[in-house]
């Protein structure tokens, strides 16, 4: 973890997109030092998120991981999915460990019945939603348009568009009925421009600011904020892997 304070990198608003973004770079080059399961939280007494319930998608390593550790680290309850359950339980039990507050279960954001479990578990433990980081998603490999197979096309678009459409689809309703609500959604400088040879990943990118544009417009009148942030590591688009 780094010394810099996510009081300090956080203020702007529940996880607003810069500051939220600068805090996971941190963390992430902290938890690339070290293996995930030496990794530890230091939970801040009375910290910025203490008593929030914080829903995390593709948080067994990467940004999610570090997301987790950071909102942990803060106070906030965590409660987190990713497809490998072994490495899952080994974070949460890590958070726990150094004083936090986390909860992992197995969930794939390309299967539906996965994604509404998964939302609901999380209501039915804890009672409310404040904050979900829709997170998880999956990088392609290099390759021209023509040589793409369509398989990897279905798979990244699957991943990283539908996850997060199902996400939102399960999260906004709980969020309706509370009165409140906060999500921020992992999107990519690829959202903005093109890359050669990531046709899929920039093409899922852009349909996650879509999608984050559009549910913004649709309940910004329900008092739930919905953004997106970017993150580019070195020159090359980066997310978590599930």
């Amino acid at each position: 973890m780094s010394n810099i304070s996510r009081r300090q990198l956080l203020t702007t608003g529940a996880m607003g997109a810069t500051g939220f973004a600068t805090a996971v770079t941190t963390q992430m080059a902290s938890a690339n030092a070290q293996n995930s399961s030496e990794a530890q939280t230091r939970v801040t007494p009375n910290g910025r998120f203490t008593g929030k319930v914080v829903l995390i998608t593709g948080a067994t390593s990467g940004i999610g991981e570090a997301t987790a550790r950071a909102f942990a680290d803060e106070g906030a309850t965590v409660h987190f999915c990713g497809r490998r359950e072994s490495l899952g339980k080994q974070v949460a039990q890590s958070i726990r460990s150094a004083g936090g507050k986390a909860t992992y279960q197995r969930a794939d954001v390309c299967i539906e019945e996965d994604v509404k479990a998964f939302v609901n578990a999380c209501m039915e433990q804890y009672g409310h939603i404040d904050i979900a980081f829709n997170n998880a998603g999956i990088e392609s490999t290099p390759n021209t348009i023509t040589d793409r197979s369509l398989e990897e096309w279905i798979n990244v678009m699957t991943t990283n568009a539908t996850g997060v459409f199902l996400s939102m689809k399960y999260e906004i309703p709980h969020m309706v009925r509370q009165g409140r609500g906060v999500i921020v959604n992992n999107a990519s400088v690829s959202g903005h421009v093109g890359f050669a040879t990531i046709a899929p990943y920039s093409a899922s990118k852009h349909a996650v600011l879509s999608l984050t544009k559009v549910a913004a417009l649709e309940y910004s009148d329900k008092n739930i904020r919905i953004n997106a942030f970017l993150l580019v590591q070195s020159i090359h688009p980066c997310c978590a892997v599930l």
